[in-house]
């Protein structure tokens, strides 16, 4: 984003166009998705999780005798099962129920570990973003989401995230990415995009390796100035040194969220295993500052115990490298595996709607088979008679126009440029981070506690009936 301004295009040819990590070619390579026969289970009853899972054992058993001539690698080396909150949590039970069954693939110790996926995850994270800062109060102040919300005319984004996950992610990246530029020009002085800094300027350096150190001293002192490595309180007091402009605190607080997610999406393109461990761990705090009984919240801290203690070495490569799949290969091209799960769904829902009514079980498990083979066939077809499917022209004109409407709002508002007293309109107060209304202690204990529940094998918590009427954090 710095690069896009013109004193900063010197940043071009030292900036990587892809961050290297020591499996980046395998993970640039094509992945091969097989999918499994269709199953009309309901994952909320235990006696059907346990259906599932016997299904996933003799399936799973047949695939590795075909292949190699019987079940040992199958034994040997185990799959790892992933899922949403919910799949995890009921899938660890049912496996918790047959404990002191006789064999072991009556025990489904072949099928471990039961890990949570990343792309329900960040749903989650973008829900809890929304909830943060989308105020129907401060529809009239410049600024908030909500207020662009309704400039920009979006009638798709309405705050419920999980009906309308695009819509909302794409229209938060567009504002966020306008409110990072406007901090790096307030930061450098600049009147706008083309203009020249005025302040905090770098000599710039004939030596690409000066100029690679120069811009990370720059965005360490930028990143300081704004408080993105100073997250944390040391004692359990909530303060905050900007709480008198809430304008600045709202926007601050934006960008918090805004990079945080932008992180866990290149993350993923790039298939990167090393920085999956950090990004997760840096996710938490945001779930706890919302709720320290959220459900993801204890979804990372479980995804973390088995990456990080509980698994073998291998293991816990093959649980890092499968929560990536490259669909199409090339490098930057993986998306979650989850993911790729929902698109083989809709997939099946589509061969589903074709039967009509009065649809037989037998017949959505005969036309669902080779969903996704059929999805594929249908792909070439198209691309062999030039029919491209029905879009809307106007998307990307539409985009770098609302672009252009948000970074004119914001230079007029400057929301960086601290004023004592300025107030945003709809909101008491906020901070300038979710992560400051963390009270470390309890954030320390609640680790502990969740962390000695999970490590026993326990999925539930019988203290968690108090805020069983909250859908969010259940």
């Amino acid at each position: 984003m710095l690069s896009e301004l013109k004193a900063f295009s010197w940043l071009k040819p030292v900036l990587p166009a892809h961050i290297y990590h020591p499996y980046h070619t395998q993970m640039s390579q094509k992945s091969h998705v097989y999918q499994l026969p269709i199953m009309l289970k309901n994952e909320a009853k235990h006696e059907e999780c346990v259906d599932i899972m016997d299904e996933y054992e003799s399936t799973l058993g047949e695939i590795f005798t075909k292949a190699f001539g019987s079940e040992d690698l199958f034994q040997k080396f185990k799959v790892p099962v992933g899922g949403d909150q919910l799949s995890r949590v009921r899938l660890e039970e049912a496996k918790n129920l047959r404990s002191l069954a006789t064999t072991r693939k009556k025990r489904f110790e072949n099928l471990d570990p039961i890990i949570i996926e990343f792309w329900h995850m960040k749903q989650d994270f973008l829900e809890k973003c929304y909830k943060e800062l989308f105020k129907t109060s401060t529809l009239r102040q410049p600024g908030t989401v909500y207020h662009y919300k309704a400039k920009l005319q979006r009638s798709d984004v309405n705050g419920k995230v999980k009906g309308a996950f695009k819509s909302h992610h794409d229209f938060l990246l567009l504002i966020g990415k306008q409110m990072i530029i406007e901090q790096f020009l307030e930061y450098f002085g600049m009147e706008n995009r083309l203009s020249e800094p005025t302040k905090n300027v770098l000599t710039v350096s004939r030596s690409v390796l000066d100029r690679d150190r120069e811009m990370n001293s720059m965005l360490d002192k930028f990143m300081s100035n704004y408080g993105y490595l100073n997250a944390y309180h040391e004692t359990s007091d909530i303060k905050s040194v900007d709480i008198s402009d809430t304008v600045y605190n709202y926007s601050s607080n934006l960008c918090h969220w805004v990079l945080q997610l932008m992180m866990m999406e290149d993350v993923v393109k790039e298939g990167d295993i090393f920085r999956l461990i950090p990004c997760v761990m840096y996710t938490m705090p945001f779930f706890f500052a919302h709720s320290r009984l959220s459900k993801y919240f204890e979804e990372c801290l479980d995804f973390l115990l088995k990456t990080q203690f509980l698994l073998s070495p291998m293991q816990r490569i093959q649980v890092l490298e499968g929560a990536f799949t490259n669909i199409r290969g090339g490098v930057g091209n993986n998306i979650e595996s989850d993911l790729a799960q929902e698109i083989s769904v809709c997939n099946q829902k589509d061969l589903i709607r074709s039967l009509g009514a009065n649809k037989s079980e037998k017949a959505i498990l005969r036309s669902t088979r080779a969903a996704d083979t059929v999805s594929l066939i249908c792909e070439h077809v198209d691309s062999s008679v030039n029919l491209k499917k029905t879009a809307s022209k106007h998307n990307i004109p539409k985009a770098e126009k609302d672009e252009q409407v948000v970074s004119a709002s914001l230079r007029d508002l400057k929301p960086f440029k601290k004023i004592e007293g300025r107030s945003c309109g709809g909101l008491q107060s906020i901070l300038s981070s979710s992560l400051l209304k963390e009270d470390n202690e309890d954030f320390k204990y609640r680790i502990n506690q969740v962390v000695s529940r999970l490590y026993y094998g326990q999925t539930s918590c019988t203290s968690y009936d108090s805020e069983g009427n909250n859908d969010d954090d259940y």
